[in-house]
């Protein structure tokens, strides 16, 4: 009897099911590093979304900052800057930002799911808005403590 067309097949049947361990294994660990590569994204993106809402809590201060500055400046030069309403408007985007941090992101859950990707999206918009209306804030406060200074840079030598 001829043995080796047997050992051939044998031989045959057990790299073919050595060949689909392999690719099972190559699959399974494809899954975990697709996973994980999701997960590390997502950790990124979050503090992207962080970092973004700490950018407008630095502009917030140097808002503080100029008002403090001009504040006692604008009533020496007899200016209505800031009114009530723009000092309202600061408040708001300050307890915008305070609770952007406090109530959203720190709740996100650490998985990557979809649904918290998106709300990981969708919050990080707003942090990029909430920056925008900083900013704005920011401009007008600079240029106002500007004015305000030349107002009562030119107001003695009116005087004299």
């Amino acid at each position: 009897m001829n043995y080796i067309p047997l050992i051939a097949i044998c031989v045959s049947s057990v790299l073919s099911v050595v060949a689909i361990v392999i690719s099972a294994l190559s699959l399974r660990n494809s899954r975990r590093a697709q996973h994980h590569t999701q997960i590390v994204s997502f950790e990124q993106r979050k503090q992207e979304v962080r970092q973004t809402f700490f950018e407008g809590q630095l502009m917030l201060g140097e808002i503080n900052a100029e008002l403090n500055r001009a504040i006692p400046l604008f009533n020496d030069a007899g200016s209505m800057w800031p009114n009530a309403d723009e000092i309202a408007e600061v408040a708001v985007l300050r307890h915008r930002c305070q609770n952007f941090l406090k109530n959203v992101v720190d709740r996100l859950p650490s998985s990557s799911s979809t649904q918290a990707r998106l709300k990981l999206e969708e919050i990080g918009g707003e942090a990029i808005l909430l920056n925008k209306d900083i900013q704005v804030m920011l401009k007008s406060v600079r240029d106002a403590s500007q004015t305000i200074e030349k107002m009562r840079q030119e107001l003695p030598s009116k005087k004299v």
